[in-house]
């Protein structure tokens, strides 16, 4: 298994799109903390909803994430993102070998 890495375009894209949140969205979408912690959530949802891969240890690792997602975003790094993957994916291989 070889990690996923970002390119530069994906930081850029975040920065588009957390703008398009913020100026065009029907609703005002504040990008704070509650905005990252929700983010976090789903995310981590999306990835591991049924809660078969990641370990209690990935999740208290990976929580740091949790009200920084917003300024990593709008600062175009994707990097937090990569590192839930890759955790993920290191998960489920180890799955697969047991």
């Amino acid at each position: 298994f070889s990690a996923l890495s970002s390119e530069p375009v994906y930081g850029e894209t975040a920065i588009e799109l957390l703008d398009q949140l913020k100026t065009k969205h029907y609703a005002s979408i504040e990008i704070d903390d509650n905005f990252s912690s929700l983010l976090f959530d789903k995310y981590l949802d999306a990835l591991d909803g049924s809660k078969l891969y990641f370990l209690a240890e990935d999740v208290q690792k990976i929580a740091r994430y949790r009200y920084t997602l917003d300024n990593s975003l709008s600062a175009g790094n994707v990097e937090p993102g990569f590192d839930l993957v890759y955790t993920l994916e290191k998960r489920r291989l180890g799955a697969l070998k047991d």
